[in-house]
């Protein structure tokens, strides 16, 4: 079948064709954009789009046509002219299924064919228009000698013979172009917030968006619209007979000292929380211990005896001393030693351990086909030792398929190769994210707290080393290999491309070393709008997550805007990054999410 245009059986004129077929066509839009990433050219990103791309159809056919020749030269057998073919037909077109040989065809000058070379062809009710390109007229032809005329140095007549060409159109098709980022050196600055503020004191300003979206920058500082309340702040200062009060501005924007008031002998402070617990504790601690008040009574009548009888007793005293005492000692052993109500002490239930177990299940879109499911019950806790657990599944067939594209994929930089990790397998994850919305939920956790509870989930996960090759230290020139393989609690995944797991792989065995660790991460966070980066550093041999987050510690620059550095391979909090790795000049963007951070 020849894909060519189809016209109607009312003839369209060329003019017309040519005005249609040189329209021009909107500027695409892309249907895809991809993260941010970065070669040794500096950081791009890729966008696909539907676009046209020429199709070439190799065809050959019939070729009739008027010629006209002019004299050049005769010898004793034949006479010689140059032919012009000015008025064409052609007919018996084929659509060829691989290239003609061109340059093996013994070629007709193409200047002396014909400017088109044309013909309508049916095919059911439809006729189509085609041109051939690149017209190869054989040494295939003859010259029909009744139709041939000579008119002094010229010469009329009809040629027929074999043609090759092919013919042109257009196909949709995907086209993927990287796209290299140049900071730009002028940005305007806009009125649109970050969302962040700074406050000092009585004054505040706000961060603006640049209209690049690449930097922003801090607005004026202004003075708080500050309302006095009478709400203490607990905090009081004292000064020789005086006292002031520390109170609220409204809405806690600030804090105020109150005027100074004198304290005479009948000052008395407003009982406060503290005072209140004090009498509370006071009296319970009274009817805790008032069964023992009896062993002390003896002494309180003997220093009533003494007070009355005190010549007397100044001689009876030492001994009437010591056998209060004695008796006291006795009466507080038999107390202790003396046998108490048995109490029932419910038993402990031991908490569930971190499990992995695998059961068949039915696909419910292909009843025939049995598949199973990888389910990990996880229990972590976050840096405010706040407790999390629950169970997450993935799919046998999904770990299968992962594997097998993480082998397929083309050589191809490190960014491009990861980021094709990170978009095959984020919809396969969709366990662990029902998992983690389900805990946000129930914990009611802010986008920090979010955050910092997915992240301490992979910092939980025993470190492993994941390797292209076996697992043998004498395979390895890097001496953290040799000396990791030394410790009785080395862990290895031997024989995965390029060194990582995918993170379906991952979290299917939950083995992986710094860069399968920030992969994960990074393709939760993304999925979850965080600003995030994903830093690769060839000098260090490590990978870490950077993200935009108001968290104070180190901080990583990218076109002025400040991320905090999370390490991923041990349970250390975001902004800590050991002052040996710390150098910005030796790590590298590899991934950056195209979200500002509006979860």
């Amino acid at each position: 079948m020849f894909n060519f245009f189809k016209i109607n059986k009312s003839n369209i004129s060329e003019s017309q064709s040519e005005t249609i077929e040189g329209t021009s066509p909107e500027i695409p839009k892309p249907h895809y954009v991809s993260d941010i990433m970065e070669d040794e050219k500096g950081k791009f990103y890729i966008i696909k789009y539907w676009g046209k791309q020429e199709r070439k159809t190799h065809v050959k056919g019939i070729l009739k046509g008027k010629y006209r020749g002019q004299f050049e030269g005769e010898n004793t057998i034949s006479k010689f002219y140059n032919i012009e073919i000015y008025d064409s037909e052609l007919f018996n077109v084929e659509k060829l299924e691989e290239v003609p040989p061109y340059d093996e065809i013994k070629k007709f000058p193409e200047k002396n064919l014909p400017e088109k070379i044309s013909t309508c062809i049916k095919k059911g009710s439809d006729y189509y228009h085609i041109s051939i390109h690149h017209s190869q007229f054989t040494e295939r032809r003859n010259i029909s000698q009744k139709l041939q005329q000579t008119d002094g140095k010229e010469s009329f007549g009809v040629i027929e013979g074999e043609i090759f060409g092919f013919i042109a159109d257009e196909e949709n098709i995907e086209i993927e172009e990287k796209i290299y980022i140049k900071e730009p050196e002028i940005c305007i600055p806009t009125k649109i917030p970050t969302g962040k503020t700074e406050f000092l004191h009585s004054r505040f300003r706000k961060e603006y968006w640049c209209e690049c979206k690449t930097k922003t920058y801090w607005g004026n500082w202004e003075e708080l619209a500050l309302i006095k309340t009478n709400i203490r702040t607990g905090e009081k200062e004292y000064k020789g007979k005086y006292y002031r009060e520390q109170y609220w501005y409204k809405d806690k924007k600030g804090k105020y000292w109150g005027n100074w008031k004198y304290r005479n002998n009948n000052y008395q402070e407003n009982v406060g929380c503290g005072t209140v617990l004090g009498i509370i504790f006071w009296t319970i601690l009274i009817i805790i211990f008032f069964p023992y008040l009896i062993y002390f009574l003896p002494f309180i009548i003997l220093g009533l005896i003494i007070r009355f009888f005190r010549p007397l007793m100044q001689f009876l005293l030492p001994i009437i001393s010591i056998l209060f005492f004695i008796i006291f000692i006795s009466s507080i052993l038999r107390t202790f030693q003396s046998p108490k109500t048995a109490v029932n002490i419910p038993k402990v239930k031991d908490e569930p351990t971190e499990i992995r177990t695998i059961e068949k299940v039915k696909d419910s879109q292909n009843p025939t086909y049995n598949d199973s499911l990888i389910t990990h019950f996880r229990k972590w806790k976050d840096y405010s030792k706040n407790e999390y657990e629950g169970k997450y599944s993935i799919k046998a067939r999904d770990l299968k398929y992962s594997h097998q594209y993480k082998n397929n994929l083309p050589e191809s930089d490190y960014g491009y190769f990861i980021h094709s990790l990170k978009e095959n397998d984020k919809n396969y994850i969709t366990g662990i994210y029902q998992l983690f919305d389900n805990l946000r939920k129930q914990k009611k956790l802010n986008n920090l707290q979010f955050a910092e509870m997915i992240v301490s989930f992979v910092q939980d996960i025993p470190y492993s080393l994941v390797l292209d090759k076996n697992c043998d230290p004498t395979l390895y020139k890097e001496q953290f290999i040799k000396e990791y393989f030394k410790s009785p609690n080395a862990n290895c995944d031997p024989n995965q491309r390029n060194g990582i797991n995918s993170p379906v792989e991952f979290l299917a065995n939950l083995k992986g070393d710094c860069d399968t660790r920030t992969l994960l991460l990074y393709t939760l966070l993304d999925h979850y709008n965080y600003d995030v980066l994903l830093l690769s550093s060839n000098f260090y041999s490590h990978s870490i997550i950077a993200i935009n987050l108001p968290i104070d510690g180190q901080k990583f620059n990218y076109f002025g805007k400040k991320y905090i550095v999370w390490e991923t391979t041990d349970f250390i909090p975001p902004g800590i990054i050991p002052i040996e790795t710390a150098n910005q000049n030796k790590w590298k963007i590899t991934l950056k999410s195209n979200n500002y951070g509006n979860q």
